[in-house]
This record gives structure tokens, sequence and C-alpha cells, in this order.
């Protein structure tokens, strides 16, 4: 429950999105998804249909009947995009000094309103500062990441855990591209291998990426999740370490996908 007679304030999601600007990683994407999803409270700019009443002790009651109109703003090419707002002070980019109502959203009430509204191509946070944008496919996938209660992308194999290991039929292109550009900036990876692989007890396959690497794991590790995450289109990746006794295995005799040369 937000707290409304408390100024609006997101420091972990702010300090996520100027880490982001600053450099575009799959880390620094997955920590401002993270603090996006699980942690906000955004300011959405709204026209309260009638206007409420004076607030008293910080709070407004609306009428049974009040009409609440989204604002839109358009992007460079013209598609339409809800705003979301971290402070009042990014809010005031847009609207200036004059009074704006608002309503207080998560990113569970936009991923709503998207499937309401068939207006807006995503929604868009501080988009006249460090700005992140999500089209509306991206963020339906993610909410059905969240709804299913299942991580994306799982980093360790359990001792003794029985799987069934095979090539996958349809070859993920654009998860693979995206982990190859993660891995060049990181020279602690040497090789990346992929397979797909069933869990005992569990019907869907997962991908497996079997990493290959020196140094820190958590990482390595956090890096390649971050770039394989919007690309895993409801499946799960399992990542493991080459150097562990069931890497070694599920690697054996696979040529990798990325070979640091």
């Amino acid at each position: 429950m937000v707290d409304v007679t408390k100024p609006i304030v997101n420091p972990r999601l702010s300090e996520a999105l100027a880490a982001l600007h600053r450099e575009n990683t799959p880390a620094n994407q997955d920590r401002a998804l993270r603090e996006l999803m699980t942690q906000a409270h955004l300011l959405a700019p709204v026209v309260l249909t009638p206007a409420p009443s004076p607030a008293v002790s910080g709070q407004t009651t609306l009428e049974q009947n009040t009409a609440i109109q989204f604002q839109l703003i358009s992007s460079q090419e013209g598609r339409p995009f809800f705003p979301a707002f971290t402070n009042w002070g990014e809010l005031r980019k847009l609207c200036g000094p004059r009074d704006q109502q608002t309503l207080v959203l998560t990113f569970d009430d936009y991923a709503s309103m998207l499937q309401r509204d068939s207006r807006a191509a995503g929604f868009v946070v501080d988009p006249f500062g460090d700005s992140l944008t999500l089209d509306r496919e991206t963020v339906a996938r993610l909410a059905r990441q969240k709804a299913e209660g299942t991580p994306p992308v799982r980093q360790a194999i359990q001792k003794d855990t029985r799987v069934m290991l095979g090539d996958p039929a349809e070859y993920p292109e654009r998860m693979v591209e995206a982990i190859c550009s993660a891995a060049r900036e990181l020279p602690a990876i040497k090789a990346l291998y992929l397979r797909l692989m069933v869990r005992e007890g569990e019907m869907e396959p997962s991908y497996l990426v079997v990493v290959d690497q020196e140094g820190e794991q958590d990482t390595v590790f956090s890096a390649i999740a971050g770039a394989a995450r919007p690309w895993l289109e409801g499946k799960t990746v399992d990542l493991v370490p080459r150097s562990s006794r069931f890497g070694q295995d599920a690697s054996k005799g696979v040529s990798p996908f990325y070979d640091r040369i």
C-alpha cells in the first residue's frame, strides 16, 4: 500500500535508470527491470472528471462515477505511449508549474492498462530524463513471467537432478545474439554452449547455457541473464559453470556458440 501523504520517490529505480544510461549493459537492464516490476510506484498524469474535492490529510476520494483519462505522449516516430514518472521533479518536465492530477500506479497497473487500451504502444518511464521505454509486447511478456511466479533465469542445477539433454529444434537466434553481445564485453567469458534440457518432473524444456569462464561467477551470470531475459518468449534458461561435473558432461562433444579467440 502506498502512503499518499509522502512524496513519490523511487531512488533505487532512478539510480538503476541512470546506470543504464551511463552503460547500456544486460546487467544494468536487468537491474532496472527488476526495480520497475517489483518495487516502483509511479506517477501517472490523468484528467479526472468531475475534478475531486480538495484533499484531506493528503488523501483524495474519487466519486463513484469519476471518469479517468490517462494522458499519452508521442515518441519521435509518432507512436503513443503512457508516460510514467519516478518523482514530481520528472513529472514537472511534462506539466511545468501548473497543478497536475495524478494517480500512483505500479508496473502491474500499466500492464493491465495496455491490455484494456489498444491506443498505446507501451509505456515509458521518465520520458524527459533517464528514460526506459517498454513496448506492449515486452510488457506482456514481463507480466506473464511475473504472474507465473517462476524465474525466467535459473542459475543452479541441484545435485542429483535427473535431466534429458538435446539440441533446440528451433534455434533461439535473438537470445543467442544478445548473449554473445554481452559476452564480448566480459573478458572473463571464454566460451558458451547451448543445449535444450528437460528436468525430471517438468513438462516444458528449458534452455541450458554452459558457461566457461574465469573470475567472479555472479557478475558473469548476471550479465548473461540480463541479456537472455527479453528474448525468452515464455521459456526458461538455466546457467551452469563448465567447471562443474554437470557442465562438463552437458558440453561434451558440443561446439560452443560463443568462443573468445
